[in-house]
């Protein structure tokens, strides 16, 4: 009884080597290039999504990915990278042991402006601002920086003009 028991194992340990060969034998892989559509730039970091499934890779310094292993079947592949508008390539084929080359260009999402308006407000309590008001007046005036006044220790405006 131990013997028939024992073949029976070995019978059903290679059955399933064999299934696990067959299975993984059938599957393939998805490569290729991640470009920017204007000027084609490369883009170094981009992502591309298998949906639906927990595959993906990154683009490499080249902007080149491979997604390796994937069973056999039909896809919706998903690219993306910051600052560009995602890309859905639909009904990617992958056939056995075989490499479904797909090359990307994705469109930029950054927009242009027209124009950029910086505006600050001068210091006017400093003593480079009382010069400059000196300078600039049409008559002789006089007076203290608030930098003065803080390097006096002065309290109050009485203590300022008595000094």
């Amino acid at each position: 009884m131990f013997h028939s028991t024992n073949n029976r194992f070995m019978r059903l340990l290679a059955f399933i080597t064999i299934l696990s060969s067959i299975v993984y034998s059938q599957t393939g892989s998805i490569s290729g290039k991640i470009l920017g559509k204007t000027g084609n730039e490369i883009l170094t970091g981009a992502n591309v999504i298998v949906e639906g499934t927990r595959f993906g890779a990154t683009a490499d310094l080249d902007g080149n990915y491979s997604i390796k292993n994937l069973p056999m079947g039909k896809y919706n592949l998903k690219f993306t990278y910051i600052s560009y508008n995602p890309l859905r390539v639909e009904a990617v084929e992958v056939k056995s042991e075989e490499t479904t080359k797909i090359d990307v260009a994705l469109e930029s999402s950054a927009q242009t402006m027209l124009e950029v308006v910086v505006t600050a407000d001068a210091l006017q309590n400093s003593d480079a601002s009382l010069v400059k008001n000196q300078k600039n007046s049409l008559d002789i005036i006089d007076g203290i920086s608030g930098d003065m006044i803080s390097k006096t220790n002065s309290s109050d405006g009485t203590d300022v003009l008595k000094r």
